[in-house]
């Protein structure tokens, strides 16, 4: 719980420096700056704005204000998410072994898939870890696919991407562990591709504050899995 409580005060505390960020006019910055240390509302914060001669000064104020203010809710629920996802994770007992086992909450999301247009596809997926007796942890992400479709994708790798590209030359073996299909008609069917990746230790933690993106690919098509930053920081607060 401790570690979940420095989470919320990092993330709270750049709030406070978040007006900083939004740059415009010299005096405009100086002004949202005094508003936001008197520990306002919103409200009030906007009201004190009201008062300053310059109607320009005013709007920048205001602008920054708002900005400040949508960062800070933002920061706020991602914060509690942090907190709802640790409270998730399930802890199984040491075994014979020595080992704990660690098992994240399961995340669903149902998307529109881009290859076909009457095609549809539903994954979930949630992470687990490993802890031996040594206290080395290994973590690995459970992923299924549930699509329609003509006939199967057949996943067989993946990669991982950032905000601009993903890592075509980087390819990642998965482990398919089952398929199954169901509601076939003549045109299609709906199948189910259940697979799972190791994630290293490491790995997580260097991405754990801006969280990560996976892409399953099959000769046709690709599937890419937004992991949540929220989610990441409140597994690995219990998983560490």
């Amino acid at each position: 719980m401790k570690k979940i409580l420095l989470v919320v005060f990092i993330s709270l505390g750049l709030v406070g420096c978040s007006y900083v960020q939004l740059t415009d006019l010299p005096s405009s910055e100086s002004e949202a700056e005094k508003i936001i240390s008197l520990g306002l509302t919103h409200k009030e914060n906007l009201s004190a704005a009201q008062k300053l001669q310059d109607p320009e000064l005013v709007l920048a104020v205001i602008e920054k204000l708002e900005k400040s203010e949508e960062l800070k809710n933002k920061l706020r629920i991602e914060a509690e998410d942090v907190i709802k996802y640790a409270e998730m994770v399930k802890v199984s007992n040491a075994d014979s072994d020595g080992q704990i086992v660690f098992t994240g909450a399961e995340v669903f999301k149902t998307e529109k898939s881009g290859f076909f247009d009457n095609e549809n596809e539903r994954h979930n997926y949630f992470l687990y870890g490993v802890k031996n007796n040594n206290e080395v942890m290994k973590h690995k992400i459970r992923l299924s696919i549930l699509y329609s479709s003509k006939n199967w994708r057949s996943y067989n790798s993946s990669n991982f991407c950032d905000k601009w590209r993903c890592d075509e030359d980087d390819q990642i073996e998965i482990n398919l562990l089952s398929t199954d299909a169901s509601k076939c008609t003549d045109s299609s069917c709906e199948y189910r591709e259940i697979m799972e990746l190791s994630l290293s230790d490491e790995f997580l933690k260097s991405n754990a504050e801006k969280g990560f993106t996976l892409e399953v690919n099959s000769k046709k098509v690709s599937t890419k899995v937004n992991i949540v930053s929220s989610y990441v920081l409140g597994y690995l607060s219990i998983a560490n």
